[in-house]
């Protein structure tokens, strides 16, 4: 039992265990298992498929050093409880809390607790969000580019000059894919993809990918 203020910050709540995990029970809809979050190399508990998403999204996106899931249990002045979804800790040292949950489940008690959850953060210095999900364009590209995520993928350090290189001007996806290899571009683009999912190229995805997919050079997150 911690008291919800600044002295929150020192419990390390990114190295905490999974706090609650959901019953199983027959003909469930959700979807649990667990996400290899490539930032930190550890395996990460998901009750949802929108939570898998939002895990995957925050891989991607932020600079995160420390993540746990169900990591801590809230009790409230009134007696009520929550379970926030995921803790993280940013490379700056900035820790934040996310819930998720579709927009559209969103009801008046879930927003009542969210509402309480925001005015806790904000007493400890957490950033708080709730998260939903993805549009889909963006979430069919992440799923696509997470498959690359692993270090095996890594280009070795030429091949990421070249790209990197020949990105000093926008081009087409194909035509980086060819640039990087010797053969047939699809005995390549493992190594683009892989250097759009660390960001050091830059695409719109929020459009679908394909070859004619414009890149540009991006940079570290």
């Amino acid at each position: 039992m911690a008291p919800a203020d600044s002295r929150a910050t020192g419990l390390g709540l990114h190295k905490a265990v999974v706090y609650r995990q959901g019953i199983k029970y027959p003909h469930r809809r959700n979807y649990e298992g667990y996400y290899w979050f490539s930032r930190t190399a550890q395996h990460l508990w998901y009750e949802s498929l929108t939570e898998y998403s939002a895990l995957m999204w925050l891989d991607f996106s932020k600079a995160i050093v420390g993540i746990s899931t169900q990591p801590l249990r809230i009790l409230f002045a009134d007696g009520r409880s929550h379970y926030p979804d995921i803790f993280t800790v940013l490379r700056d040292g900035t820790q934040a809390l996310y819930d998720v949950r579709p927009q559209s489940l969103i009801d008046d008690k879930a927003a009542a607790t969210f509402a309480k959850t925001a005015d806790l953060c904000q007493r400890i210095g957490w950033p708080y969000q709730v998260l939903g999900e993805l549009d889909l364009p963006m979430r069919h590209n992440l799923e696509w580019l997470a498959a690359y995520r692993h270090p095996r993928y890594r280009p070795p350090p030429d091949v990421r000059e070249t790209a990197l290189d020949y990105l000093s001007e926008p081009a087409p996806l194909i035509d980086v894919a060819r640039v990087v290899s010797s053969g047939p571009p699809a005995f390549s683009i493992h190594f683009v993809y892989h250097l759009l999912w660390t960001r050091e190229i830059h695409a719109d995805l929020a459009r679908p990918l394909s070859w004619n997919t414009s890149l540009e050079r991006g940079y570290h997150v």
